[in-house]
């Protein structure tokens, strides 16, 4: 054996005997996945639907690290994503060139009633708000947003997405 593993051994032996199998068992623990929730093998998909190229710029900027992105800059390009990729959170603005934001809400819940819709809106309105969260929205946030409520916001809707197998 190395002399590391040797020495390591050594510290092994001179911890009493219900600490070293504390700590096996937690070295074991570590090395395993935890049970009770599945490991997501691949990263969150999460789809950036706005017409605004620098809101979306903005949102890929926030979401770089840990998440695949996918965007869309209209309503059929979204609904087209959507059918094809079934994202696990959607960042749906709801004022878009011709087109109900709660409509197209509506329309990814049908196709896809598993995804967590978030709608981003210019418009911060009590009366929009409910009505989005009644129509199966996850969650609503106003522009501008705040990075770290939206981030927020995003992983709570993660955490919340029943487990694929």
């Amino acid at each position: 054996p190395s002399h590391h593993a040797a020495n390591e051994e050594k510290n092994q032996r001179a911890l009493p005997l219900s600490l070293r199998r504390y700590h096996e068992k937690v070295l074991q623990r570590n090395k395993e996945p935890p049970k009770d929730r599945p490991k997501r093998m691949n990263p969150p998909v999460l789809l950036l639907v706005d017409d605004e190229l620098g809101v979306r710029e903005s949102l890929k900027m926030v979401f770089s690290k840990g998440y695949e992105l996918l965007e869309a800059d209209s309503v059929d390009a979204a609904m087209t994503k959507v059918k094809e990729t079934h994202p696990d959170v959607v960042l749906l603005d709801v004022l878009m060139p011709k087109s109900d934001g709660l409509q197209v809400l509506r329309r990814i819940k049908e196709i896809h009633p598993a995804c967590a819709v978030i709608i981003l809106t210019g418009i911060n309105s009590q009366q929009l708000a409910e009505r989005a969260l009644e129509d199966g929205a996850f969650d609503f946030v106003g522009k501008p947003f705040d990075v770290n409520d939206l981030r927020q916001k995003v992983a709570r809707a993660i955490e919340a997405l029943p487990a694929k197998t």
